[in-house]
């Protein structure tokens, strides 16, 4: 693919948004123009679903075959500590989401009762 999405011929690397001042993608999305039906002071529309789903593939390709190159085909052991990292963080998350909140709702409970009861409630 030189430049354009496979479903998309018309979207170039330079509709959407990757140039020389841009060239890592930074604002992902491209520039829409206006429909010339609509008044100006609509704002332009959000890009299609197949347009985001096609536009993602090609950065997730792309970011994989990057972090192959960089960590993989040399051996480092950089990415077994992404891994850990990535393990810790999914997994902390999800118990707060799951117990943590909870215990922490419960404990500032525990404390304001026992503020109030030594007349410290403000």
């Amino acid at each position: 693919m030189s430049g354009s999405i496979a479903c998309f011929p018309s979207v170039t690397s330079q509709s959407r948004g990757l140039s020389q001042a841009n060239p890592v993608g930074l604002f992902p999305f491209p520039k829409f123009a206006y429909s010339s039906s609509l008044p100006p002071s609509l704002p332009p529309l959000p890009p299609s679903p197949r347009f985001l789903q096609a536009y993602y593939k090609e950065q997730l390709a792309g970011f994989s075959k990057y972090y192959y190159w960089k960590y993989i085909r040399p051996g480092s052991v950089k990415p077994l500590a992404h891994l850990m990292v990535l393990t810790g963080v999914v997994g902390y998350t999800v118990e707060w989401f799951a117990l943590g909140q909870h215990h922490v709702a419960h404990k500032k409970a525990i404390v304001d009762k026992a503020l109030a009861e030594h007349g410290h409630g403000h």
